[in-house]
């Protein structure tokens, strides 16, 4: 009695907070062997009450007090054995201890030995042996065990699945304000596991949770209120939750709060604060947060625009496998932003977010094959990855099927499938695949020729700014060929072509203006456009433009520019153009006079079958200028002038014979036939 009256003074004291009384009271007790006293003791050196604080001597009298079976201190010693704390960190005897004091039913000691039996830490893993702990200590009430319980109920873990099971296990836990319980209990309100779906129950129970601090609980509850699953909205209560969840470090949250911030969502916009939160999360590692991050600074979206920022963040997202980024990154490689450009690099990021599905990787990775840019060119890996794109209905990669299938590029040449995958493209709104869709209908390739249908696609690619499409249309439009007949609007298409850089559309603007055919007679106008199409290599505009210099015609009279445009003309193997190089050098006008060189030309315009310079031809050889004279070879050219139409040439022909002898004439008429049998190969 004297020695309970003793212990029962003590803990009284130690309750009021008077532990001078209490350790006087129950040191002699410990001393004297008490294990209640000794277990008591050991605590008061464990806190610090009343004595400096001191594990070593805590686990001294706690021991004491164990081995004397005193279940409490026998527990209690199993934690400081887990913990390291005033002994040696060792789960082997932790997981003694808790035995000992779990067998005599010590709820607590049962829960901490089930964590033991599914850690595995001390024993053998056993999660059976840990679920048969468990529900030993969730049957004495032990909210920690029912949590637990509950949550290995839920996933099947070791027990037979159930959610009503595990939703009781919840209940009562959290009823005990078991904090993980709490969450878990709204979460099973959220998805129905064992109860009614009920939201504004499982807010009530997130609640709970949140306040006390639970980061996920204040997480969810902020994505209830931003009104999912049938929740109310409520962008303040988002906010505020989120902001908590973010603050104590929860990645989730903070990545949600960067983006708030980000698009404005229930804050005012704030890129700043956006990168900021994004940045905590990041740097843990979150990689939608450093994907972000990497889109904030590539785009200078809210914040001053960094591009090694931005390669910072994509490169860390990257190489955690995330697709989009993966592919930003190849894009910066192919561009060479920030960094060097590098095409090897640019495949290795698009192959690795290609093969993740990202469409449009697989679209690069098909242009990287196709044309050998930052891999080996590879036509059946280019087709490959095009069609893996076409799977999710990329639209460049139908047009470049189409393409394949027309040129017969690594697959059979199939103007009808090219058809197919240029109408698919098309539909999807593809100038390229509409302008060659209206090609195909209007050569009648791969379908039947049909000018109308070739017009309606001209008309959509022409929309989208198309110039080869607007030229085409143009032309037709020029003869009324598909569409009615309507110059004014020929001029146009050929306006917005011919703004657009198409030589084509550039000379027939200068046709127009130099005719008055379709638009007023502008002189300056035509030269303008004729020179813009002749820079762009276009030997009739050349030609043209040469004749306008030669005459004066829209600019000062040029002659020396005259040569210089007539030459190009010529050796692209433009006749007129030919003919006139040889009169300027005939007559010696803007150059020197030189028949050598007129002869030269003339002979070029002659093969072709030009009648005038064929006339000419046969004058320079009929008076031996420039050239040997010939009679039969004059004759010849004159004979071949003639038959192409030109009256000079008959007359000629008929003067220089009367100097012939018959055989002579009929030699020359055997060159001609030669000439227009072997079409002039043979002269």
């Amino acid at each position: 009695m004297i020695v309970l009256t003793n212990f029962a003074k003590g803990r009284e004291a130690s309750k009021s907070g008077d532990f001078k009384t209490a350790l006087a009271q129950w040191k002699p007790l410990a001393e004297q062997g008490d294990a209640k006293a000794q277990f008591s003791l050991g605590l008061m050196y464990d806190n610090g009450h009343g004595v400096l604080q001191n594990h070593e001597t805590a686990a001294k009298w706690i021991t004491l007090a164990a081995e004397q079976a005193y279940v409490n201190a026998q527990c209690n010693l199993g934690v400081m054995y887990h913990n390291g704390e005033g002994v040696p960190q060792d789960d082997k005897i932790a997981a003694q201890w808790f035995t000992l004091a779990a067998e005599q039913g010590h709820a607590q000691a049962q829960t901490n030995l089930a964590f033991l039996y599914e850690d595995g830490h001390g024993v053998q893993q056993n999660e059976k042996t840990a679920a048969e702990w468990f529900i030993l200590a969730a049957e004495q009430g032990n909210a920690n065990a029912q949590s637990n319980l509950g949550r290995m109920y839920l996933a099947g873990e070791a027990v037979s699945q159930s959610y009503q099971t595990a939703f009781e296990c919840f209940s009562k836990a959290a009823e005990q304000g078991h904090i993980e319980a709490q969450y878990n209990l709204g979460h099973a309100y959220i998805e129905g596991y064992g109860v009614l779906k009920n939201t504004h129950t499982a807010a009530l129970w997130y609640t709970k949770a949140a306040a006390k601090g639970h980061a996920k609980a204040q997480y969810d509850l902020a994505q209830l209120y931003r009104g999912k699953d049938g929740a109310p909205l409520d962008e303040q209560a988002t906010l505020k939750w989120c902001t908590k969840a973010a603050e104590q470090g929860y990645t989730p949250a903070q990545n949600y709060l960067g983006l708030m911030y980000k698009r404005g969502e229930g804050v005012p916009q704030n890129g700043e604060a956006a990168v900021y939160w994004y940045t905590k999360a990041a740097e843990k590692g979150d990689v939608m947060s450093q994907y972000h991050l990497g889109n904030m600074y590539g785009l200078g979206d809210g914040i001053p625009k960094n591009g090694k920022v931005a390669l910072y963040w994509y490169t860390k997202a990257a190489e955690q496998g995330h697709a989009k980024a993966q592919f930003n990154l190849g894009n910066m490689h192919s561009l060479g932003e920030v960094i060097p450009q590098n095409s090897e690099l640019a495949a290795y990021w698009f192959i690795k977010s290609a093969e993740q599905g990202h469409m449009v990787a697989q679209f690069n990775m098909g242009v990287a094959y196709a044309n050998g840019e930052g891999a080996p060119k590879n036509i059946s890996a280019a087709l490959n990855w095009y069609s893996k794109a076409t799977e999710q209905g990329h639209a460049k990669a139908e047009y470049q099927l189409g393409l394949m299938h027309k040129r017969g590029d690594g697959v059979p040449q199939s103007d009808e499938a090219a058809v197919i995958w240029f109408t698919k493209s098309a539909a999807q709104d593809n100038a390229s695949a509409q302008f060659n869709l209206g090609l195909m209908f209007d050569e009648g390739k791969g379908v039947i020729k049909n000018s109308k249908t070739a017009a309606h696609w001209y008309i959509l690619a022409t929309q989208q700014g198309y110039a080869e499409a607007q030229l085409n249309l143009a032309l037709m439009y020029e003869v009324g060929r598909g569409v009615p007949k309507n110059a004014p609007t020929a001029l146009k298409l050929f306006a917005l072509a011919a703004e657009q850089g198409v030589a084509l559309a550039q000379y027939n603007m200068a046709v127009a203006f130099e005719t008055g055919e379709g638009a007023p007679k502008d002189l300056t106008l035509a030269f303008e456009w004729y020179r813009q199409a002749a820079e762009q290599g276009h030997a009739q505009a050349q030609y043209n433009l040469g004749l306008f210099y030669k005459r004066g015609d829209g600019a000062p009279k040029n002659e020396l520019m005259a040569i210089k445009w007539l030459t190009l003309a010529a050796e692209q193997g433009n006749a007129s153009a030919q003919l006139n190089i040889g009169l300027m050098y005939e007559d010696g006008k803007g150059v020197e006079e030189n028949g050598k060189i007129a002869v030269h030309w003339y002979t070029l315009a002659a093969k072709q079958g030009h009648a005038q310079a064929q006339t000419n031809l046969g004058f320079m050889y009929e008076d031996g200028s420039g050239i040997a004279k010939d009679r039969e070879r004059a004759y010849m050219w004159y004979n071949l002038s003639a038959i192409n139409g030109n009256k000079r040439g008959t007359k000629n022909k008929d003067q220089v014979a009367k100097l012939m002898t018959t055989s002579a004439i009929s030699k020359a008429e055997k060159m001609s036939k030669r000439c227009l049998d072997t079409d002039y190969a043979e002269v």
